[in-house]
């Protein structure tokens, strides 16, 4: 039998959505949660939905004007 691969696995880690680099799966204990690094250099909690649909793409540097 062939093995699945989780739908919300490592396959994120290294992946760039909009200004996001997503780094390791949150330790919030929140499913389809993620630390990723903007380009701006701060840490965010993002969601994975949310990066795949595009509605997150930094970590609100650019609404801060940063």
């Amino acid at each position: 039998m062939e093995q699945k691969a989780h739908a919300r696995g490592p396959g994120l880690i290294g992946k760039r959505f909009g200004g996001l680099v997503v780094l390791r799966r949150s330790r919030s204990g929140r499913a389809g949660a993620w630390i990723a690094q903007c380009d701006c250099g701060h840490l965010a909690l993002v969601y994975d939905y949310l990066l795949k649909n595009g509605q997150t793409k930094n970590c609100g540097c650019k609404l801060r004007g940063e």
